[in-house]
């Protein structure tokens, strides 16, 4: 009365274990540098977005 899959369903959640085992570290590894490319990127737009709010030079300034 077992389904039909269950046998490849324990297989394939073996090979799933024993892939997050052996590259865990790679895994964990790539998280970190995307989280830090994504702060990166968030503070770089951050800082472009402000600097685009406030103009460089006044008109006062460029009729000099």
């Amino acid at each position: 009365s077992e389904h039909p899959d269950y046998y490849l369903l324990l297989v394939s959640m073996q090979q799933l274990r024993t892939f997050m085992a052996q590259y865990s570290h790679l895994l964990q590894h790539n998280q970190e540098l995307l989280t830090h490319s994504h702060a990166l990127r968030e503070h770089t737009h951050n800082m472009c977005t402000h600097q685009q709010e406030r103009p460089s030079h006044t008109r006062k300034e460029l009729s000099r």
